[in-house]
């Protein structure tokens, strides 16, 4: 089955308690798969997972950053950028982006690179295609959202019928945004989130966390 969606629409608010279809939804939405279940079967090919970013950048026809569409499927955005960088000569820095897209996943993503040459390329599961020149790098700030094209495979009987149904509750009453290490930093062991500690409101601990090294400190005598 797939299901397409826009990342980006968190839950919606209804100005108090959720109308009790709603909360029934959310519970069949989340009913765990029964012991024997067969498990889903989720990214078997990257074709079974499609991103498509959608970015708020202007052509200028004129610019120091070109602007670049990439197509790509079991690469990282990193590593795929490193290799097109490395093959065109051009300094890895000078190559912008605004997220990192999955790997196991066929995606489509914006870049800017500071170069005024065309270096729209082509290699084993990747594109890189020229759009136009811009006056600004690619960045965060610039993405609306990501649309979203799943295929689930090995579902039980009943399965898609009611992913059909909850996708209509879905849109009519939005879903729970569920966030974890991507958003919120990465774990520091012994310390953990320093996300955690700005909603808690302890705002010298989440900088320490921030600023502070993700290392166990050097015992006094080491420092000698």
């Amino acid at each position: 089955m797939r299901q397409r969606s826009r990342a980006g629409r968190g839950s919606a608010s209804h100005g108090g308690r959720a109308p009790d279809a709603v909360e029934s939804y959310y519970a069949d939405a989340v009913r765990p798969r029964r012991p024997g279940d067969r498990p889903l079967k989720m990214k078997s090919v990257p074709d079974d997972f499609i991103v498509r970013e959608e970015a708020q950048i202007e052509l200028s026809g004129s610019g120091p950053y070109g602007l670049y569409l990439l197509e790509k499927a079991d690469w990282t955005t990193v590593d795929v950028l490193r290799h097109i960088a490395s093959r065109a000569g051009v300094p890895y820095a000078r190559f912008s982006y605004g997220g990192k897209k999955d790997r196991r996943a066929r995606t489509y993503q914006h870049v800017t690179v500071q170069s005024k040459r065309d270096l729209s390329t082509e290699g084993e599961r990747y594109r890189f295609t020229l759009l136009g020149r811009v006056s600004r790098r690619m960045g965060p700030d610039l993405i609306a959202g990501n649309r979203f094209a799943v295929t689930l495979r090995a579902l039980e009987d009943g399965e898609g019928e009611r992913m059909r149904r909850n996708a209509s509750q879905v849109r009519s009453w939005g879903f729970v945004n569920y966030f974890d290490d991507q958003r919120f930093g990465s774990l520091d062991p012994g310390r953990g989130f320093f996300a955690e500690r700005i909603l808690k409101g302890h705002w010298r601990g989440a900088l320490e966390l921030y600023l502070g090294a993700a290392r166990r400190p050097r015992p006094p005598h080491e420092l000698r």
